[in-house]
């Protein structure tokens, strides 16, 4: 037969151990019988049957016992940390799509929000806890014990990176798509309402920004980015009169998440109809909960679906041990509520 790595090998004995080749109770072939199937080396025999236990399908016996095929998968086959909170909707969505595939694969997820002064230490005591995998979201990089598999949530990383493992929404490909619908609505007084330092996943989407800025010809683009939203609702009130000093005749606002586009949207409301007929706003995150009452165009970055492929990425990393590379994965993102954009056909109201 072919030569298969370690990971097709795993990925077949699964498959003859869950048809039943090798009935619950019976010897597991050993390491120096894989190798002669196979024509393998003993390491990557080792490598392989130490998947199958760690994925609870077998166990080593004491004493020479040879390996044995378990009765049936353990439940739960192990716990994966979150390093996160949820007291930030987003996280709460992440969240809830990684437990749930989490648990359909046997595994229970633990929440962890340690302060970012003492997160090292709680890094340092995994040594000694049973978590088997490690899923990270707004902590930036993280340093983990050997052996313990990390996926960090929405990270952006270079392509030199050659240590980190991420599982990111395309958040470039979404804030390029939104900046030129706004555009083809006839847009071109446009202003940017963001956070007070490039956050942990905001890069990608303000890089995208720039760049259609720029590609547009929008005269003093520089100029045109405001800082101070930080999911506070005074960010918005503190702002809103920077932009209209700067640009009066401003007809949209795009910001970089939907807290801070849902806050900047009730203080133009609060300032009159003519300036609500005036502005547009825009959101990033496609947040559910305010998907009933969202009254602005917004990026989805499908938060569970997210969640669920950094968990199934983590298990597949914790069964069938690390690949050779930094894994990358990016989650699709869609355009929603485009109704909200009005195209603008005019010059904006005094107000």
């Amino acid at each position: 037969m072919k030569y298969l790595i370690a990971p097709e090998l795993i990925a077949l004995l699964r498959k003859e151990l869950a048809e039943g080749k090798y009935p619950a109770g019976s010897k597991f072939p050993s390491e120096y019988e894989l190798s002669e199937r196979f024509s393998i080396n003993k390491t990557t025999a080792n490598k392989v049957v130490t998947a199958l236990v760690n994925a609870g399908l077998l166990a080593r016996s004491v004493r020479g016992g040879g390996t044995r095929v378990l009765q049936e998968e353990p439940f739960p086959k192990g716990q994966i940390a979150f390093l996160g909170t949820v007291k930030a909707n987003y996280s709460s969505e992440v969240l809830k799509g990684a437990t749930d595939c989490a648990l359909l694969k046997k595994y229970v997820i633990t929440l962890l929000n340690p302060p970012p002064q003492y997160l090292q230490h709680y890094l340092d005591m995994f040594k000694s806890m049973p978590f088997r995998g490690i899923l990270t979201m707004a902590y930036g990089p993280v340093r983990t014990p050997e052996g313990i598999p990390v996926i960090h949530i929405n990270q952006e990383f270079p392509d030199s990176d050659a240590v980190h493992h991420a599982v990111n929404s395309d958040n470039y490909g979404g804030a390029h798509r939104m900046m030129e619908k706004i555009l083809e609505a006839g847009h071109r007084e446009i202003a940017f309402f963001l956070t007070d330092v490039i956050g942990w996943n905001s890069g990608e989407r303000n890089r995208a920004f720039t760049a259609i800025l720029r590609e547009a010809g929008i005269p003093h683009w520089k100029e045109r980015f405001f800082y101070g939203g930080n999911g506070e609702p005074r960010s918005a009130e503190h702002v809103l009169p920077q932009i209209l000093e700067r640009f009066p005749n401003i007809t949209a606002i795009v910001t970089e998440n939907d807290n801070d586009a849902l806050f900047m949207l009730s203080e133009i409301q609060l300032r009159g109809a003519a300036l609500r007929k005036q502005i547009v706003v825009t959101g990033f995150g496609g947040l559910a909960y305010l998907s009933a009452r969202m009254e602005f165009a917004t990026v989805d970055q499908q938060l569970e679906r997210l969640g669920q492929v950094a968990a199934e990425k983590l298990i597949q990393m914790i069964e069938d041990g690390p690949p050779e590379k930094p894994f990358r994965a990016r989650v699709e993102t869609r355009l929603l509520n485009l109704e909200c954009l009005r195209r603008f056909s005019g010059r904006p109201e005094k107000h």
